[in-house]
């Protein structure tokens, strides 16, 4: 039900990282029927979760595997702080009921919407999404806890947290050598995928029941996506889902892909660990190529230009039409309708 993937990302210490859990009234007597001493014991831990590491030491003993990529990311460049100039941004999405939200955002109003597509090279962008500039461990892993607070997660009768949505965290790094002036662009996904869920073990009812229905669905979409590209098939169902589309450049494109998938040893689920290692065995059959994302200096700076241009060319299309509208309300210009009268009597 995702608690062991989440589990298997973050490491023990997120699971309970502060977000707001939607119950039943049941289980909500039963939540309050224990310690509250105990309750905020537990959200101490998990708040500071990530603030008592020592960065300088590494990851912990029990670190998840996002964590261990963020330490061996950041550990990479400073040791290649003296050859590259590195640049940092990261974007933090969830894919709830088909929709995708920023979980970064923090305006106020309306929440801009979020479309998916592929950029030249074939990398997924989110339009509108924030992106937040990072430039350490403690930065990234700062700002990815924020977004688990937001994510949306519910109790069933199998997992107290069980993840409600998809996550995606991408970090994006530009790395421009100080000889060179080359620039190579990388990306860095981290996913955390909702489990398939059979409503008669979860005992998911009313809207908890939408939910699993909405995420055994877009893994169904995935599932599609693995099997047309072990397949040999032409066409791939990217864009068939927003979850498939989110996921686009880590299957089967260039990229190097690890995919975990967690199974119960409970004889109790043997049906979905079956399943499960069916699963696993479909997509270890998907090839990628990668090869790396480099461009000069000269063409960087050509692509910035266009992009401005491009921006002004939009600016100046949604400008023309308000001037138009204040010209036809401010009329023709003064004394052109009493010109008129003395033009048509020397006519006549």
């Amino acid at each position: 039900t995702g608690s062991g993937k989440t589990f298997t990302l973050m490491g023990p210490d997120n699971q309970s990282s502060g977000v707001e859990v939607a119950t039943t009234a049941e289980q909500s007597e039963e939540k309050e029927s224990k310690s509250e001493s105990d309750g905020a014991d537990r959200s101490d831990r998990s708040e500071s979760a990530f603030e008592k590491v020592d960065t300088s030491k590494g990851p912990p003993e029990m670190a998840g595997i996002a964590t261990r990529s963020i330490y061996e990311l950041f550990r990479l460049m400073e040791r290649d702080s003296q050859r590259f100039k590195f640049e940092t941004e990261m974007y933090v999405v969830e894919l709830y009921m088909e929709d995708i939200f920023d979980l970064l955002w923090k305006g106020s109003g309306q929440r801009p919407p979020l479309s998916v597509h592929l950029d030249g090279n074939g990398v997924v962008d989110v339009e509108n999404v924030t992106k937040v500039k990072v430039a350490s461990v403690s930065e990234t892993l700062g700002a990815l806890r924020a977004a688990f607070k937001e994510r949306k997660v519910s109790s069933t009768k199998m997992n107290h947290f069980s993840s409600r949505s998809h996550l995606v965290c991408s970090i994006l790094i530009t790395a421009t050598c100080l000889a060179s002036d080359v620039v190579t662009t990388g990306k860095l996904t981290l996913v955390d995928l909702a489990g398939s869920e059979r409503a008669g073990k979860t005992g998911a009812t009313d809207n908890t029941l939408k939910e699993a229905n909405a995420i055994n669905k877009s893994l169904l979409a995935l599932g599609n996506v693995i099997s047309a590209l072990t397949s040999g098939a032409k066409h791939i169902p990217y864009r068939s889902h927003p979850l498939t589309q989110l996921m686009a450049d880590s299957l089967g494109g260039n990229a190097k892909t690890l995919m975990f998938v967690n199974v119960s040893p409970a004889d109790y689920n043997l049906g979905e660990t079956k399943e499960s290692l069916r699963w696993a065995q479909r997509i270890k059959e998907v090839t990628n190529t990668s090869s790396k994302n480099t461009e000069d200096a000269q063409v960087k700076a050509l692509k910035d230009q266009i992009e401005k241009l491009k921006q002004n060319q939009t600016t100046k299309q949604a400008v023309q039409p308000v001037k138009e509208t204040m010209k036809a309300l401010k009329g023709p210009p003064a004394g052109t309708q009493a010109r008129l009268p003395i033009k048509q009597a020397a006519k006549k």
